[in-house]
């Protein structure tokens, strides 16, 4: 499935976005807007989650069996990645 690319972007104020640049600075205002904003939480409560020790094995690259072992769980004829071409 390919992304659409016809739709109607709108201003705060109801108006129709014109052009892919206007759409653009909408959406990162709208992002904006929405991701960046102010939150509260109590010192208490970060005081009381458990600590957890660090695994450093998690920092190790992948064996090669499990590179391997992720290979063969792909589907056959599928490329991996969003460039929509099929191998």
């Amino acid at each position: 499935m390919r992304p659409v690319m016809n739709r109607v972007v709108r201003k705060s104020s109801g108006e129709v976005c014109v052009g892919r640049g206007e759409q653009l600075c909408r959406w990162n205002k709208h992002f904006s807007t929405m991701l960046n904003i102010r939150s509260s939480y109590q010192e208490d409560a970060i005081s009381e989650m458990p600590n957890h020790p660090v695994d450093e094995s998690l920092d190790a690259p992948p064996s090669d069996d499990e590179v391997l072992e992720a290979l063969a769980k792909l589907k056959n004829g599928k490329a991996w990645g969003e460039e929509w071409i099929i191998a």
